[in-house]
């Protein structure tokens, strides 16, 4: 038994060496729907830049289906303006950047593959400063700098709708004629769509919550604004935690406010930057109302 079991992970952890097992059985083990799942999965590694352009379209649709975009064109392009500043210093600047205001009194923010940002009213209504926005749209701009939605479906579910979605992915992103890409088809789409809804309920992993907070700090400051505005946007949410049905998803979805207050504080980096940047309260307050 211990021998199968040995031969079954080496599988799984050596997809290349084992690729020609197909339709070996160990004992009462099939291997051909592990090998499959797993291969898909390291197929799915290098998933193009059009590839998940278009992943973080249909997870972005799911968002604005649950929260219709907000009708302020002012205060979308105003969003749109910081994001994009925030983005040319960022290390894919070359993503079509697209940011959105969300209508939902929730406090929250969030972020597709591909380029989709997206921050909540009830967000905007606990800020004071265009720092303070630049922010939160850094941290959500770092989750997508550093793929970890992608990672997150890919190291999901080995054998289960995770490998599906990215060996997908990887089958359908060439198409025969002219070898571009030729978008997912309808059972990937499905797919993508399902995957979302289980990943922005139950939220990225703490580990990528607090390198993304990292890199906010970062972001901010090479955009010119004061960064410890992101240190005030974690203290609000501190003060507003207890009790708050507003934050509920966010609670659920992020590290405790505190311990990112005091991770954040930790980074010698923001120590060096205090009292140099931007905050723009007042340019604020002429866009967001």
């Amino acid at each position: 038994m211990r021998a199968r079991l040995m031969l079954l992970l080496g599988c799984t952890l050596l997809l290349d060496g084992c690729g020609g097992l197909k339709g070996v059985r160990v004992g009462n083990y099939n291997l051909d729907p592990l090998l499959s799942a797993g291969q898909k999965v390291a197929d799915a590694q290098e998933v193009s830049e059009p590839a998940e352009i278009d992943i973080g379209m249909h997870m972005a649709a799911t968002l604005v289906g649950a929260a219709p975009l907000d009708n302020d064109e002012t205060a979308q392009r105003y969003l749109n303006r910081i994001g994009r500043l925030l983005t040319l210093h960022s290390s894919r600047p070359q993503l079509p950047w697209k940011f959105g205001i969300l209508r939902d009194d929730n406090i929250n923010a969030f972020a597709a593959p591909g380029g989709y940002v997206f921050v909540t009213r009830g967000m905007l209504a606990q800020l004071e400063s265009e720092a303070e926005l630049a922010g939160v749209l850094a941290h959500e701009i770092a989750h997508v700098e550093q793929k970890h939605h992608l990672k997150a479906i890919q190291k999901d579910n080995l054998t289960g709708a995770a490998a599906d979605i990215l060996g997908a992915v990887s089958d359908h992103q060439i198409s025969k004629s002219g070898g571009r890409y030729s978008g997912l088809k309808k059972d990937a789409v499905d797919k993508v769509v399902g995957a979302s809804r289980v990943l922005y309920a139950r939220g990225l992993d703490r580990d990528d919550e607090h390198a993304a907070d990292t890199s906010a700090i970062a972001l901010m400051s090479a955009a010119g604004y004061d960064p410890w505005a992101f240190v005030a946007v974690l203290q609000k949410l501190e003060a507003r935690q207890s009790g708050d049905s507003g934050m509920a998803l966010l609670l659920k979805t992020h590290p405790n406010p505190t311990a990112r207050i005091a991770s954040v504080s930790r980074q010698p980096q923001l120590a060096a930057l205090d009292g140099q940047g931007q905050t723009l309260a007042e340019r604020f307050r002429l866009h967001i109302k």
